[in-house]
């Protein structure tokens, strides 16, 4: 009826069922790495090779939220709603070899389907969606009654706080080091791999974000291509990307956990050089725009 309630805290359960993970993401390529143990996550990126920068972090997957006792009616909406920080970008865990790609009608474009179910030892269309908070440090999430705060630091907080489901005073007056949110999840996937490199870039600090605007204004188009391509609204795709060097893989996949069969009959029923070519009418813009507008991206 138009109220609204606000998580307060995680749902607790044992460390087997939600147990605490590790991953590193890549700000090279945005391939992320995710392992059980900060020990098994490798030296490298698994997908360009970069070993500069890169930082693990923790992450827990929650099984679901709790609000607060106190605020259990609710509140009114009001007019205007505060806008939160988004969670980061869904990116793929798994990188599949050159040799599942297979050749298409066009020379320079390879494809490479992964289903939401493995099959035959194959890769999967597994990805993971991480939230690191509002201020980038994570969140601190009480280890006796699961309140759970944005931190302000990666340091560990003294913060006194009631029980959400009792509205009492917790005992644990001191949270743990901020831990990141994730979820894990699959779909079904297809991999665009351009054989072409992209443009040159400018020379300085401005490559890497050249390099990123052409990833991600591609990877759009070609978004907004399939869903025209399949006659299906734009919602129910969804795409990211990852660059190796000035090479590029766009990745679309089915918004729905578990896939809905649009990545599979993109591959099936439409040609690439179709695909390509409805990615270049979305680009040519009746604005003629410098940046993405409403009449294109």
């Amino acid at each position: 009826n138009g109220r609204v309630w606000e998580s307060s805290g995680i749902v607790k359960y044992p460390k087997m069922f939600m147990p605490e993970e590790w991953y590193v993401a890549c700000g090279s390529c945005y391939n992320v790495d995710v392992a059980p143990d900060k020990d098994d996550l490798t030296y490298e990126c698994t997908n360009c090779g970069e070993s500069s920068g890169r930082v693990a972090r923790r992450f827990l997957e929650p099984k679901g939220f709790v609000t607060a006792y106190i605020n259990r009616k609710g509140s009114d909406p009001g007019m205007v709603r505060k806008r939160e920080r988004p969670a980061d970008e869904a990116r793929l865990i798994v990188v599949p070899n050159d040799d599942y790609f297979q050749s298409t009608d066009h020379k320079d474009v390879k494809l490479a389907l992964l289903p939401a179910q493995q099959i035959d030892d194959g890769p999967s269309g597994d990805l993971v969606i991480i939230n690191r908070g509002p201020r980038t440090f994570g969140y601190h999430v009480c280890g006796y009654c699961g309140f759970s705060i944005p931190a302000r630091s990666p340091a560990p907080a003294g913060q006194k706080h009631h029980q959400p489901l009792s509205d009492e005073w917790c005992p644990k007056e001191q949270l743990p080091r901020p831990i990141d949110l994730g979820h894990r999840f699959s779909t079904d996937v297809l991999v665009i791999r351009f054989q072409n490199l992209m443009p040159e870039p400018p020379q300085g600090d401005q490559a890497s974000l050249f390099l990123d605007g052409f990833a991600r204004t591609t990877t759009e188009a070609m978004r907004y291509a399939a869903a025209a391509s399949l006659q299906v609204g734009i919602s129910e795709l969804r795409a990211t990307y990852r660059r190796n060097g000035r090479h590029l893989d766009v990745i679309i996949y089915d918004s729905a956990a578990g896939g809905a069969g649009y990545c599979r009959r993109l591959l099936e029923l439409v040609a690439v050089d179709s695909l390509l070519s409805e990615a270049v009418e979305k680009l040519s813009c009746p604005r003629e725009c410098s940046n993405a507008c409403t009449a294109c991206l």
